[in-house]
C-alpha cells in the first residue's frame, strides 16, 4: 500500500510536470494544437483518475500502518508473558480485550459452548495458531 501511494502521487506529479510543459511546447509553437488537444486530454485523464485514487491508498496505507503498529504492540507485550506459570488478573487484563462465550448446545451427553478469546491489538488468533476455539 504505500509503495502504490508513492507510485501513484509521484505519477500525479509527473503528469502535472508533463501538463505544464506541453502547454509551454504549444505556447513556444512546437507542438500543434491537435497533438496539444489529444496529449492534454490524455494527460487530464489520467491524472483525475490516479488523484482520485489517492484518498483511498492513503486510508489503506494508514490501515496497514495502524496494524503493524498494533502487532508490534502485541509482540512485545506478549514476549513478557512467553514464560508465564500463573495466569492472574493482570495479565489476564493486559492481553485480553474481550472473551466471546456462544450459546450452549447439547451433543449426546455434552453440553459445549464455543469461547473465543479477542486478544489486544491483534483480535482472535485461533486461525493464525492452528485451534478453533
Amino acid at each position: 500500500c504505500e509503495q502504490e501511494l508513492k507510485t501513484t502521487a509521484a505519477r500525479v506529479r509527473e503528469l502535472e510536470r508533463l501538463m505544464q510543459s506541453l502547454y509551454e511546447d504549444k505556447c513556444a509553437g512546437v507542438v500543434t494544437q491537435p497533438v496539444f488537444q489529444t496529449l492534454m486530454r490524455k494527460y487530464e485523464e489520467e491524472r483525475a483518475r490516479k488523484a482520485a485514487a489517492l484518498p483511498e491508498l492513503e486510508r489503506k496505507a494508514a490501515l496497514r500502518r495502524e496494524e503493524r503498529r498494533d502487532t508490534e504492540k502485541w509482540a512485545a507485550m506478549i514476549r513478557r508473558y512467553t514464560e508465564i506459570t500463573e495466569l492472574d488478573e493482570s495479565v489476564l487484563m493486559e492481553l485480553v480485550e474481550r472473551i466471546e462465550v456462544g450459546e450452549t448446545e447439547k451433543r449426546g451427553s455434552l453440553r459445549i459452548r464455543k469461547v473465543t478469546i479477542r486478544y489486544r491489538y491483534v483480535g482472535d488468533v485461533s486461525g493464525a495458531v492452528g485451534t478453533e476455539a
